[in-house]
């Protein structure tokens, strides 16, 4: 017949503190019971034994096996040295495209008071040279509207002969 063995391990935690029962990371002090029982049942034997460990401790996290907490502070000082550097990286690309684009931004703004300099320039010239052609042509055209204007009185007074002469010529065949 086979022997069966049947461990059981009932664990007994009790956690004290000698100020509220506010959990608060400060110097207070704390208590912490552990009682456990161990009982064996196998090949007819009965065993028992009993391990009862307590603890005083100021420190709020004690209850924590030792080498865990530099385990997750150095694992947690990575992560945030890591997350540093990507930020600082980061950081440091975009103030590299924002100094690009305000190098841009100032030259594009040079180039436009530069335009808009000569376009002001050629607004005044542009003024300037029809007002001098205006005046170097005005007499000459001057001139010659009044010829055209005694053209064209001339040829009024010149129909107007023909007509009486028309006139004249029709009297004349008729009689």
């Amino acid at each position: 017949m086979a022997a069966s063995s049947t461990i059981s391990t009932s664990y007994n935690v009790r956690e004290t503190t000698t100020l509220e029962s506010i959990p608060r990371p400060s110097s207070h002090g704390r208590n912490l019971v552990i009682n456990r029982t161990s009982t064996s049942y196998g090949q007819g034997g009965r065993g028992s034994s009993t391990v009862e460990k307590t603890t005083r401790s100021s420190n709020v996290y004690q209850s924590v096996p030792e080498g865990t907490y530099s385990t997750l502070a150095s694992t947690g000082a990575n992560d945030v040295k890591e997350t540093r550097e990507q930020e600082k990286k980061d950081m440091q690309d975009l103030n590299d495209r924002f100094a690009h684009y305000l190098a841009r931004v100032r030259t594009l703004e040079a180039l436009n008071r530069t335009l808009a300099d000569e376009l002001e320039k050629l607004r005044l010239k542009w003024g300037q040279e029809t007002i001098q052609i205006k005046v170097m042509f005005q007499a000459d055209l001057d001139d010659i509207r009044r010829e055209l204007d005694d053209v064209l009185r001339s040829k009024a007074r010149l129909e107007v002969k023909a007509a009486s002469f028309e006139t004249e010529i029709e009297d004349m065949r008729l009689l």
